[in-house]
């Protein structure tokens, strides 16, 4: 691949997809592969120890990143990333598995935060929601074919081969940053305290509620990825192939939405209006997916799915479009209390569902998230529209 000298986010969008595809190829598969290792209930943890890890590399990344520059910190973290891969992969012992898959969890939500400072600077100001829309398009393009082939590859070939191909894609998307990015001239980072970040963030009341509402989706990706598939698999009784169908129809709403929607959002919509109906279909639908019979038809259990991602797709672009319209790319440390609410999610959610697994039945874990997720549309209903 030749370097090219002109504005390389179209790059940046391919080595986000690259990316996104080896993380969705094993994202529903970890936490089952992880379960054969340890009990159920132990695996929530592991999501919540490699969370509170993150949470200390999401402070220093922007001092590394001001040190380093963009360029060669997203480089290092996709070595990083692709060796705690590698050594999850084969699994040597427990051990090793289980410390390599916390580094892991935490390297590519540094990958993410790095990804977004070369997307707010190579975007135009103009056209951000488009900007932001495509970019969360191609994210989720990566997840809705790859439930399909990973339930496809984890029964037919193991999970070795399938942690082997996502490894082959992570190196892809190093290898096309490593080739286009080599030209980015870093902003003067804004660097502050963790402690006046958030202060700052607290008097900007719409930020805050931006990353609220960003916190509580996470929360529900979090309970998700971790749960759902365990309790489609080891409770229902559904086969992975028959989990790839379901996971493919679910994710479909984030390829058909969310670029029309960051569209609608730069010229015709304010964000708020989205993000309330975003909200208001994701919690009820999740209600109903907790109390859908065993018995139901497997097209039902992947409708209701769907009409769960219906609306995390809208609170998702919303809320990220939102945001960056608020700050430039110079503002790594309020892009980092925005992304710190992924591993703050991860680190909380499992926690919390695994003292309800103690006492409650599985399917109470998604009426306990549905009740949650509504919170969501009282932190929405307090903002205010950037048009």
């Amino acid at each position: 691949m030749k370097r090219r000298t002109g504005n390389p986010l179209l790059f940046v969008y391919l080595a986000t997809f690259l990316f996104s595809t080896h993380q969705a190829l094993t994202a529903y598969v970890n936490s089952t592969y992880l379960s054969t290792a340890i009990s159920n209930q132990i695996v929530g943890v592991l999501y919540s120890i490699g969370s509170f890890i993150t949470l200390f590399g999401l402070s220093f990344i922007p001092k590394v990143t001001s040190r380093f520059g963009n360029y060669r910190t997203t480089l290092g973290l996709y070595i990083f990333s692709g060796a705690c891969l590698f050594l999850v992969g084969i699994g040597i012992a427990p051990l090793v598995t289980i410390i390599a898959f916390i580094l892991y969890l935490c390297a590519n939500n540094l990958i993410i935060f790095s990804t977004d400072i070369f997307v707010e600077h190579y975007a135009k100001r103009s056209t951000l929601g488009h900007s932001r829309g495509l970019y969360l398009t191609l994210v989720n393009l990566a997840w809705v074919g790859t439930p399909l082939l990973a339930g496809y590859i984890a029964t037919n070939l193991g999970y070795s081969a399938l942690y082997g191909i996502s490894f082959t894609y992570l190196l892809f998307g190093g290898f096309v940053i490593g080739r286009t990015c080599k030209d980015y001239k870093d902003a003067r980072y804004v660097r502050m305290p963790v402690f006046r970040s958030l202060t700052l963030v607290h008097k900007n009341k719409d930020i805050e509620r931006a990353i609220a509402a960003n916190f509580i989706l996470q929360f529900f990706y979090a309970w998700m990825v971790i749960y759902a598939p365990l309790y489609l698999h080891n409770v229902v009784g559904f086969g992975w192939d028959q989990i790839g169908i379901i996971f493919t129809i679910m994710l479909l709403p984030f390829i058909l939405f969310e670029y029309p929607l960051g569209a609608l959002a730069d010229k015709y919509f304010g964000e708020k209006e989205i993000l309330l109906l975003g909200f208001a279909i994701a919690g009820t639908t999740t209600i109903i997916f907790g109390t859908l019979h065993f018995d139901a038809p497997l097209l039902a259990w992947g409708f209701v799915l769907f009409m769960t991602r219906v609306g995390a797709s809208m609170i998702e672009s919303m809320t990220e479009i939102y945001f960056f319209k608020k700050i430039s790319d110079k503002n790594t440390n309020l892009i980092s209390v925005f992304r710190d609410t992924g591993p703050i999610a991860y680190t909380v959610a499992p926690l919390i569902a695994s003292l309800l697994l103690i006492k409650l039945p599985y399917q109470s874990l998604f009426v306990v998230l549905g009740f949650v997720v509504w919170l969501g549309i009282l932190v929405s209903l307090r903002l205010h529209d950037t048009k």
